[in-house]
């Protein structure tokens, strides 16, 4: 559950950095910029590309509310576990993602 919530605010975050030109690119829709992408058809590979052109400052804030969103989400969901054994995969994604925002947000201030 927890994996497909951070999926699908991973293309939300895509899309408002990107706009559907970068979610269309990263689906395989557009063709890959290098031969190298052509070869190896790796989807993570489309990602540079798709982005290039339309990363700017409203991306890193994007970048930084998402990531923190998601850390403090996994806090939540882990301090109002009702389980006598919370998940630690809610601490590991609160921890990437409260460390992300922070490292993204150094970007975003540049």
């Amino acid at each position: 559950m927890v994996l497909l919530a951070t999926g699908i605010l991973t293309l939300v975050a895509l899309f408002a950095a990107g706009g559907r030109t970068a979610v269309r690119r990263l689906a395989g829709g557009a063709e890959p910029t290098t031969d190298q992408n052509r070869e190896t058809g790796w989807w993570l590979a489309r990602v540079e590309p798709a982005l290039e052109e339309a990363w700017n400052a409203w991306s890193d804030l994007v970048l930084v509310v998402c990531l923190g969103g998601i850390g403090i989400g996994s806090f939540v969901l882990l301090v109002t576990s009702s389980s006598e054994e919370p998940p630690l995969g809610l601490l590991i994604a609160g921890f990437f993602g409260l460390n992300g925002a922070l490292i993204s947000l150094a970007f975003a201030i540049e």
